[in-house]
C-alpha cells in the first residue's frame, strides 16, 4: 500500500476538510505552509473530521523563499528562528514531510551557479539543526515537466541532494499530467530518481479539461509499486466551483484506491 493524501488550499480550507471527512481512501491531508500559523486550528479540524496531516507544502511562500535564498538573510538568526517555528508547527500536526521552493528553476549556467546552490543549502541547514524539525523530511520542490525548456532545476536539485547527502534531503515533485509529452516514459523517470522522491503530487485542473485517463492512472500506480516507491502520493485538484467539491474529491478518492 502506498500512502496517499489530499491537498487542501490556503484559502477556504475548512470546506475541504469537512468534505474530506466523507472520503474512504484519502484520510490524510496536505496543508500549505502559510497555514502553519494556524496549527492549532488545523489540528482541531483534522481531529474532528478523523483525518491526519501528512505534508506541509511550501513552508514559505515561493517568492519569499526565493528571495531568502538570494540574500544573506538566509543564513541569519531571524531565519533560524523562523525555521524552528515552522518545524514546531509541523510537529504539532504530526507532519513528517515538508517541502520548500528555492527557485531552482531560476538558476542558469553562469559563474554564480555554485554560489547560488551554496546559499540554498544554507537556507535548508536550520531545519536539520533545530530540535522540532529533526524528525522532518525536508524536500526541495521540483516540477515535471520543468517550468521551461532549458531549465536546470533538476540538475540543481541533484547537486543539492549530493551536497546534503548526510542530511536526508529529498524531492517533492509536482507532476502536471496534462503537460507531459505523449509517450512520457514513467519507468525511465522512476529509475532515475524514485529513491529520492518523498512526495509526488498530481496537480490537475478539472474545470480546464485536465483529466488523467484511466490507463495513465493505472500505469502510474503499477509503476510506482514496481519501483518500490516509499513516499507520499498527493492529489491536488484545482476546484473553482464549491458545488463541485464533493464530486471532484470523490473522483480523487477513487483514484487513490489504485494505491491500496
Amino acid at each position: 500500500m502506498i500512502e496517499c493524501a489530499l491537498a487542501v488550499p490556503a484559502s477556504g480550507w475548512r470546506p475541504w476538510v469537512e468534505a474530506a471527512a466523507d472520503l474512504r481512501i484519502l484520510r490524510r491531508l496536505e496543508c500549505p505552509g502559510v497555514l502553519l500559523g494556524e496549527a492549532d486550528e488545523l489540528a482541531r479540524a483534522g481531529a474532528f473530521a478523523g483525518l491526519d496531516w501528512a505534508h506541509a507544502h511550501d513552508l514559505l511562500p515561493p517568492a519569499t523563499a526565493r528571495r531568502l535564498a538570494d540574500t544573506p538573510l538566509g543564513s541569519g538568526a531571524s531565519w533560524r528562528a523562523t525555521a524552528e517555528r515552522l518545524g514546531a508547527a509541523c510537529a504539532r500536526l504530526g507532519i513528517r514531510r515538508a517541502s520548500i521552493d528555492l527557485g531552482l528553476d531560476g538558476l542558469d549556467a553562469g559563474a554564480g551557479f555554485a554560489g547560488a546552490l551554496a546559499r540554498r543549502a544554507g537556507v535548508l541547514e536550520p531545519f536539520f539543526e533545530a530540535e522540532p524539525s529533526r524528525e522532518l523530511t525536508i524536500c526541495v520542490r521540483l516540477r515535471q515537466p520543468p517550468s521551461y525548456f532549458g531549465s536546470r532545476e533538476w540538475e540543481a536539485a541533484g547537486n543539492l541532494l549530493y551536497e546534503l547527502r548526510d542530511r536526508g534531503l529529498a524531492l517533492c515533485v509536482d507532476f502536471h499530467p496534462a503537460e507531459l509529452e505523449d509517450g512520457f516514459d514513467i519507468d525511465a523517470f522512476l529509475r532515475r530518481c524514485v529513491r529520492r522522491i518523498a512526495v509526488l503530487r498530481f496537480c490537475y485542473y478539472p474545470h480546464a479539461g485536465e483529466t488523467v485517463p484511466a490507463t495513465a492512472r493505472n500505469a502510474w500506480a503499477e509503476a510506482l509499486r514496481r519501483h518500490g516507491f516509499r513516499g507520499l502520493v498527493v492529489f491536488r485538484p484545482r476546484v473553482d466551483d464549491p458545488d463541485e467539491l464533493p464530486r471532484l474529491l470523490a473522483a480523487a478518492d477513487e483514484w487513490a484506491g489504485l494505491y491500496r
